[in-house]
């Protein structure tokens, strides 16, 4: 009786001691939130970009005016979600439509809507008398797992011709260990979660300050709220000194890129492996859209090392292409065009960030539409291939 009385005295106090250490810790985090809030004006909405969810890419009909990182950017999203021009769930008649698959490259990341490559590609298809529309179904940090449930979840009812799926050197490293098995069942939900988490926290003085300390302790470029009030959005936010001295950033491109997993020096056995199960998730999707007619086209995008270094520098290079093509899927090598292009204007935004200027979106929209011209996956235009 005696050790019972004890024992639930000691649980009293121990639930009392932790309501207490709660209570402590809520009113402390009351009163930061009150101290950020009356001295620094927080929260900003520095985070307010909407998350990929389950019901669309980006929140449907927004404006979202990205100035966190070293060069701002709009993200302008039509009624489905996605991001561009307004689209109709059912085709136009005579149109072909092309759904852009890929991660930050294809997303569009620090450029604006109509510097994209999808915008791009469908304005130069459109100049070469090919009725076509380009729908931007891409989200920054995907790999093949994500990109194939994007095409499933947000693409399938668009009736879509063809698929074009943009090879970025980091999505081998993206899919981690997970098998092919594991890869063809993604499951969205900790990444909503942690994202909606991530946005609730946000919107608080406090929450929006830690994350604001987290990106700038994490990305060399990220500027928070050290910002203009009114965002550079001209052409002259993408002016970097030196950006055409291709000998001195090339080291430290390698070192950048190598650290980003998109820049290593030899293909080893158990990267190998790694390729082999991409190439079986890539052959479920071919699979997949040869059953609903959609033709699947494949692009190897050149990092800034493969354009002004050596080809041989990038591990996957000579390993995939042919292996992609024995697969009976199109490919679009980036590398020629990429490596000819007139060195006076810079493709990349190095040193600062290794993503495309407008320039280079440009170009890559040139040398996927060339690419699709070459294959014959569309029909014939007027217009001579540039």
């Amino acid at each position: 009786m005696a050790r019972d009385f004890f024992m639930q005295k000691r649980l009293r106090f121990l639930l009392a001691y932790g309501l207490y250490c709660v209570t402590v810790c809520a009113l402390l985090l009351l009163a930061v939130e009150g101290m950020l809030r009356a001295l620094t004006e927080r929260p900003f909405g520095l985070f307010d970009a909407t998350p990929l969810n389950h019901t669309s890419l980006y929140h449907p009909d927004s404006r979202i005016v990205m100035e966190l990182m070293a060069f701002p950017y709009v993200i302008e999203t039509n009624h489905l979600g996605f991001r561009g021009p307004e689209v109709t769930r059912d085709k136009p008649p005579g149109t072909t439509r092309i759904i852009a698959l890929g991660d930050s490259i294809t997303d569009g990341y620090l450029v604006d809507n109509p510097d994209t490559y999808p915008a791009q590609l469908q304005t130069l298809l459109l100049t070469r008398n090919h009725p076509t529309e380009v729908i931007n179904a891409a989200r920054g940090g995907s790999t093949i797992d994500r990109e194939f449930w994007i095409l499933r979840q947000f693409c399938a009812d668009l009736d879509p011709d063809v698929v074009v799926l943009t090879f970025v050197g980091n999505d081998i490293y993206e899919m981690g260990n997970r098998s092919v098995e594991q890869l063809l069942h993604y499951n969205p939900e900790p990444l909503v979660f942690a994202n909606r988490a991530a946005l609730w926290a946000a919107r608080s003085a406090t929450g929006e300050w830690l994350l604001d300390r987290y990106f700038a302790a994490r990305f060399t470029g990220y500027r928070g709220r050290d910002l203009p009030h009114t965002p550079t959005l001209g052409p002259e936010r993408y002016v970097i000194p030196g950006a055409t001295d291709y000998d001195t950033l090339l080291p430290q491109a390698r070192n950048d890129l190598q650290g980003l997993k998109l820049h290593l020096p030899a293909l080893d056995a158990a990267l190998q492996e790694r390729a082999d199960v991409y190439l079986a998730v890539l052959s479920e999707m071919k699979s997949w859209c040869d059953t609903r007619d959609i033709q699947l086209a494949w692009v190897w995008f050149p990092t800034f090392v493969q354009t002004y270094g050596s080809t041989a520098e990038e591990p996957f290079y000579d390993y995939l292409i042919p292996r992609v093509e024995a697969a009976g899927i199109p490919v679009t090598d980036g590398v020629p065009a990429f490596r000819q292009a007139d060195r006076g204007t810079p493709l990349y935004l190095a040193p600062v960030d290794y993503h495309l200027t407008p320039a280079g979106n440009r170009l890559l929209a040139r040398t996927i539409a060339n690419g699709l011209d070459e294959h014959g996956i569309l029909a014939p235009a007027n217009k001579e291939v540039e």
